[in-house]
Formats: structure tokens, C-alpha cells, sequence
């Protein structure tokens, strides 16, 4: 195989196997299924379910705010210690 940036033949090139792409599309609901599904909890899942939905929190995330962590004046949610234990701002 010849290299396009070197412009030099590699030899050992020309043994490499690709990566092979998924064979399946990830399942998306719509806006409409969406609306369905929300619609259908209720409790103490629903408040849970919203911000998840909405702010695009983690379980654990989403378990762990507490009421100062919600801003409403700047509609802003403060996410504590996430990945690496940094803190995060979402919006809801």
C-alpha cells in the first residue's frame, strides 16, 4: 500500500483489517413517543424522569441533586461530582 502522505510504500499496510461498522441503527423515539411515554409516569419516576429527559442527566446525576442545586433564575442545574469529580452546568 502506498502512503498518501509520505508517498512512500509501506509494506506492512497491507495486512491491516478495517473496522467493521455496526450492522444495526440505534432506536430513537420520536417527539411524539416521547410526550406518550412521559405522559404515562407518574410518582416519584416522573421527577426523576423529566430532568433525565430533558437535561440529559445520568441516573446517579439525576438521584444525587438536591434543591440548591436547581438555579431557576438562570435555568440552570448544577451537576456535582460526575465523571472524573468535576462539577457540571445543564440546563433543564
Amino acid at each position: 500500500m502506498r502512503c498518501r502522505i509520505l508517498l512512500k510504500e509501506v509494506p506492512w499496510l497491507d495486512d491491516l483489517a478495517y473496522a467493521k461498522r455496526p450492522h444495526h441503527l440505534p432506536v430513537v423515539l420520536t417527539r411524539e413517543e416521547v410526550r406518550t411515554v412521559l405522559g404515562q409516569i407518574h410518582g416519584v419516576p416522573r421527577l426523576m424522569a423529566f430532568p433525565r429527559y430533558g437535561a440529559g442527566l445520568r441516573l446517579l446525576e439525576c438521584a444525587r441533586l438536591r434543591v440548591k442545586d436547581l438555579d431557576p433564575g438562570t435555568n440552570q442545574i448544577v451537576v456535582r461530582a460526575v465523571k472524573g469529580n468535576k462539577d457540571r452546568l445543564t440546563m433543564p
